[in-house]
């Protein structure tokens, strides 16, 4: 138990500073050319404008401007991050298991301890980004980037779990 206790605190401290960072994080530059378009646009609209004249990443475009309908140039993006942040809890919790079912890996012995594996490799996910800012704290480019990430572990978790039956 009490070599835990360091796992838990390490756990505890980057969901403090991950909360920390959400909490003062506010939308920027490109965040709020996205936020004009969907309110001049629509959401559909935007997302089409900014596949034609941005880039083609259609449906990270459909997604950011989806989350971006719900806001203004005042809004918190903090929703967004702590709902990006359990996401990536749960693609990281879907692996996991899927590598113990597979016998891969003897990741954990019980849910408290599944739990505390999960989030830690959430946290090493997360911190081991080429750039944490980009990947995460920008709306903008996490919905390019980070959710991509989230999207292949999740697509990798059930490719190994439906390999395991």
């Amino acid at each position: 138990m009490l070599t835990l206790i360091p796992r838990y605190l390490l756990l505890l401290l980057f969901m403090l500073g991950f909360g920390l960072l959400a909490y003062y994080n506010v939308l920027v530059d490109d965040d709020l050319v996205m936020l004009r378009g969907v309110q001049a646009h629509g959401i559909v609209g935007a997302t089409i404008d900014h596949y034609d004249s941005w880039n083609t990443r259609w449906m990270s475009f459909f997604f950011l401007h989806t989350w971006m309908s719900f806001w203004n140039e005042d809004s918190s993006p903090l929703l967004y991050h702590l709902f990006t942040l359990g996401s990536l809890f749960f693609v990281s919790d879907l692996f996991l298991r899927s590598l113990q079912a597979k016998k891969g890996l003897n990741a954990f012995t019980s849910t408290p301890d599944r739990i505390l594996k999960s989030g830690l490799f959430t946290a090493a996910f997360i911190i081991s980004s080429f750039h944490i800012g980009d990947t995460w704290f920008w709306v903008n480019t996490s919905t390019m980037y980070g959710w991509n990430l989230i999207a292949l572990l999740g697509a990798v978790s059930i490719s190994i779990k439906a390999t395991a039956q």
